[in-house]
């Protein structure tokens, strides 16, 4: 049983001799002891989140130069909703009514639930209509 402990003690303190390497920061440089898991190689969270940061992108609402962890054409939520509001809607007619659908979604067909289903049911009616004539 010695054996099986002294060998387990050994085994343990060389993984973290070796696990703790001495390595230089990706980012910014400092030297830095790698702890227990995988050496990510960056110093510390910020540098992590600062170093996997795509180029610098330009906003398409204010133009205002931007870093992100993916492609993204706006800075903020707030300069994607700038855009999103001025976009015009263009005016729809409902196809069951004929109502003039406003601030709907860009393709709205129908100006509500109602008008959707009565749709489908005289589009099914033509459907059977056009099977009994055949």
């Amino acid at each position: 049983m010695t054996w099986l402990l002294t060998w387990l003690l050994t085994w343990l303190l060389t993984r973290a001799v070796r696990r703790r390497n001495k390595m230089n920061c990706k980012l910014c440089g400092k030297e830095y002891t790698a702890s227990f898991g995988v050496p990510t190689g960056f110093c510390s969270h910020d540098c992590f989140r600062r170093g996997n940061l795509r180029g610098p992108g330009v906003c398409q609402t204010c133009g205002k130069e931007f870093f992100a962890p993916r492609a993204q054409r706006f800075c903020s939520l707030k300069c994607y909703h700038a855009t999103r509001a001025a976009k015009p809607v263009e005016a729809a007619r409902c196809l069951e009514c004929g109502e003039l659908i406003v601030g709907g979604r860009p393709g709205q067909k129908f100006c509500n639930r109602e008008c959707y289903i009565l749709f489908k049911k005289s589009e099914m009616q033509r459907r059977r209509d056009a099977n009994k004539n055949v």
